[in-house]
């Protein structure tokens, strides 16, 4: 068992086919652009975004480990019936519906495999769950796995090979994207973030100074030699300066050539930054929260967005931003003057959801207690920020 105990572990998403037409609300896809690229139609960019949390687990662990990407229920049912020991299901809220005939296929078709639910979704509350599991995970994954399985737990972290390729009219794209896993969690706590408080407001830091994440790219560029394309995954990188300034001060003395780096980040860890900095770390491609102009949340402080904005597009670098309504201040009014204000910062991309009381957040917390969530008779399927589930 090298190390581990109870067999060998299947991790798997949630089964596809996705889509209205098949149970799911409006925001749920496999594909990464579907949020943000709604009007591209077919000129859409395209690329399959696969669940990189069952991965980075798997690589993670001692015990023999399968990762499935969307199987179908036929695929999913035929690998279940190969025998595991522990058969994990990752899914969100927005999910809970097709994570339940899995549950009901394995109790079938493997009824001597213990179940595992993972994912955000489990933040529903164990009250709701434990008729599908055995087993919940809730927050960081790798040391609960190790633990269920008898591993040793602080062994550190080994960053998994995933990458992305995208494709327009089925036809591939130049080059592909690396993803590296710096963090988990956010300080933040913006009331309806769910990975803010599924992480108790903690930053869970994976790689945990500047010449670690560089050594996680020249791990992934060994692999891929002509690889300059990277995802930091992290909710807010930058926001500790000093892992910040480490990695600038790791890049300025490597001798890597010019990279491409994607990130999120908020106006208060990019404000400790001049933009220079942030083209010498290879940075040319920022997710920012616009959220609402009077939304008041800590992450908002520093440089004004016009600035921030203004400054960032003059040295190349790309913005996408993301706009909240339905704040409790919101009239249509209001809503549209702050709509004109952040296209008139022109960013390059934009995704506008609706105000979501997402299970385990505050928001959640005090719209129940002011009585103001609708009946939960519906499904969860409409917590995928398409739909206003609050009066």
């Amino acid at each position: 068992m090298d190390g581990s105990k109870g067999g060998k572990v299947l991790l798997s998403s949630v089964c596809q086919p996705f889509g209205v037409k098949h149970g799911d609300g409006l925001g749920v896809s496999a594909e990464g652009s579907h949020q943000i690229m709604w009007a591209q139609g077919i000129f859409r960019a395209r690329a399959t975004t696969t669940q990189w949390g069952i991965d980075f687990i798997a690589e993670n662990l001692k015990a023999p480990t399968v990762t499935l990407h969307y199987p179908t229920m036929k695929q999913f049912i035929t690998e279940i019936e190969k025998g595991y020991g522990y058969i994990g299901i990752a899914f969100v809220a927005s999910t809970h519906h097709k994570m339940v005939p899995m549950v009901q296929a394995i109790r079938k078709h493997a009824p001597s495999s213990k179940i595992i639910l993972g994912g955000y979704g489990t933040a529903m509350g164990d009250e709701k769950l434990a008729p599908y599991a055995d087993y919940i995970c809730h927050g960081e994954g790798v040391a609960f796995m190790r633990e269920l399985l008898g591993e040793t737990i602080n062994t550190g972290f080994v960053q998994p090979d995933i990458c992305q390729r995208q494709s327009m009219f089925s036809v591939p794209l130049l080059g592909q994207t690396g993803y590296v896993f710096a963090g988990l969690g956010c300080p933040n706590g913006c009331d309806f973030c769910v990975t803010s408080h599924y992480f108790q407001r903690k930053h869970i830091r994976i790689l945990p100074d500047g010449p670690s994440i560089l050594g996680a790219i020249r791990d992934l560029r060994s692999k891929h030699p002509d690889m300059t394309d990277f995802w930091i995954n992290d909710e807010d990188f930058l926001l500790n300066e000093s892992r910040g300034r480490g990695f600038l001060e790791a890049i300025r003395q490597s001798d890597l050539p010019p990279l491409a780096l994607c990130i999120f980040s908020s106006v208060k860890a990019l404000s400790r930054f001049r933009a220079s900095e942030l083209v010498e770390m290879g940075i040319d491609w920022i997710w920012v929260g616009y959220e609402g102009k009077r939304a008041g949340y800590s992450k908002m402080n520093g440089r004004s967005y016009r600035e921030l904005f203004s400054d960032l597009h003059q040295h190349g670098i790309s913005v996408m931003s993301s706009m909240i309504i339905g704040f409790d201040y919101h009239t249509p009014e209001i809503i549209a003057q702050e709509f004109d204000e952040l296209v008139s910062l022109r960013p390059s991309l934009s995704q506008f959801l609706i105000y979501g009381p997402a299970f385990g957040t505050p928001l959640h917390d005090r719209m129940k207690a002011e009585n103001r969530l609708l009946p939960e008779d519906w499904m969860s399927y409409k917590h995928d920020g398409f739909y206003l589930t609050f009066k």
